[in-house]
């Protein structure tokens, strides 16, 4: 029993140093889906710093998230508790997902989190301040046959921190920490029906160094540091399904629709007489020579064609097959028509190889968004020069606050980001409208995909 209660101290003491690890689900989110998941993160590494070199992200924690899906990818938010050496930080960060498949069908979760560490002033033999942290990462996706994933990313911190050293006398001195690095991860994921278990273990290559407000004579207080850290994380997620609620529409024009060809009418005459038979609509027409009915063959209705200009459009089937991106061509009763292009991405990782029209069943969708075709070029002009001055001037203005010149960097990631943002913002005319078709009619599919494209292309 010593030697457990040593192994477990000598584990909360050697965490702490930093962290290199986030712990999300690896399935595709579908639209509005939520997930929300639970973890801990246990890091073991050297001792990587001295009295004015802890880079303030907290290694030993435990974090809640949020995340939902969107057609495109993931969001969401996080927060948590961590320990360093006894004492007790804060954390809350962002997440940020976009998904892509290869040309061989792997699929993988491209983005990262941003986080803040908030170390509150417990007593004077440990540092207080906080500090920034930045994990790109790029990971492969995982589904109930693949349960392994595994990835790469990298890490760029910044923190502010105050603590007390010893020169003589104690003396309080402030100190700014930059810590950049990178590494790999590998980890499974079990689902179940509304939850799974996922476990993931990541190996870091760190370097940090320290810049100090005031010059000390001491050896021991040694700036920079490298190290080796392998963590190791452990989770549960619960997956919260999309609402299925029905999109109001208003009151639009009914639709233009194809118009049938008038059919020449056909003169028929009478065989003994000669004479021309004149056709009396809803009374019965007889043989005169036998006296029994006429039986007219019946001829083929033909349903009338909306056509829907190209409108693109995610499409979701009942079996969980999603089309991104495709362009509506036209809908019957019971039919859609619309092409992919190639390079189409659909769920699991299958991607089209070639430009190609498809016809499915309307009672086969289970969903769908629609967007507007129109788009805003002033706008984006607009967009992109705003998200360029905001991701431009922040960083400067935190830099000139809180007194830390490195700030200035993140200005290489933000005006540029900013600019993107400002652009694909501004460019957006109306917001997209989503279609929850599963348990109607397919009159009721009809009706809400021509009133929606209508409604966002008028």
């Amino acid at each position: 029993m010593k030697q457990i209660g040593f192994s477990i101290c000598l584990i909360v003491l050697l965490n702490g140093c930093y962290n290199n690890a986030h712990l999300r689900t690896q399935k595709v989110l579908k639209n509005d889906e939520k997930v929300y998941s639970g973890s801990t993160t246990i890091n073991i590494s050297d001792e990587i710093y001295g009295d004015l070199q802890w880079p303030g992200v907290i290694g030993f924690r435990g974090e809640g998230s949020m995340l939902i899906g969107k057609p495109w990818g993931e969001v969401g938010l996080f927060g948590g508790l961590g320990i360093f050496d006894g004492g007790v930080g804060y954390l809350f960060g962002l997440d940020y997902h976009r998904y892509r498949w290869t040309k061989n069908g792997t699929g993988l979760k491209i983005g990262g989190q941003t986080e803040i560490n908030i170390i509150p002033f417990t007593y004077e033999s440990q540092p207080d301040g906080y500090a920034l942290q930045f994990r790109p990462s790029i990971s492969t996706i995982t589904s109930s046959q693949k349960k392994l994933y595994g990835g790469l990313h990298g890490l760029y911190s910044i923190g502010r921190l105050t603590a007390i050293v010893w020169d003589w006398n104690e003396v309080e001195v402030q100190y700014s920490q930059t810590t950049y690095g990178f590494g790999a991860m590998v980890g499974a994921e079990f689902p179940f029906s509304k939850t799974s278990i996922q476990f993931e273990i990541d190996a870091s290559l760190i370097k940090g160094k320290s810049h100090v407000d005031e010059t000390f004579d001491n050896d021991y207080m040694a700036r920079d540091f490298s190290t080796f850290i392998v963590s190791g994380s452990a989770g549960l997620n619960f997956y919260k399904p999309e609402k299925n609620k029905a999109t109001t529409f208003g009151p639009y024009p009914k639709p233009i629709t194809q118009l049938k060809q008038v059919e020449k009418k056909q003169i028929r005459f009478d065989p003994i007489t000669g004479k021309e038979i004149i056709e009396d609509f809803g009374k019965q027409d007889f043989d005169p020579l036998t006296g029994k009915p006429i039986q007219k063959p019946q001829k083929e209705s033909k349903q009338p064609t909306t056509f829907l200009g190209g409108t693109v459009s995610d499409i979701t089937l009942d079996g969980g097959r999603i089309y991104k991106s495709v362009k509506l061509q036209s809908v019957t009763q019971d039919q859609l028509t619309f092409t992919l292009s190639k390079g189409v991405l659909i769920e699991q990782g299958k991607t089209i190889n070639k430009n190609s029209t498809k016809v499915i069943d309307l009672e086969k969708i289970h969903s769908m968004t629609v967007y507007t075709n129109q788009r805003n070029v002033s706008g984006g002009v607009l967009g992109c020069i705003g998200g360029c001055a905001v991701g431009f001037i922040t960083p400067i203005l935190l830099g000139a606050i809180t007194g830390i010149d490195e700030l200035g960097v993140i200005l290489l990631v933000t005006w540029p980001a900013g600019a993107i943002y400002g652009w694909n913002e501004g460019r957006k005319t109306k917001s997209p409208i989503k279609l929850p078709l599963k348990g109607l009619s397919t009159t009721e599919r009809h009706t809400k995909i021509i009133e929606s494209v209508k409604a966002l292309n008028k």
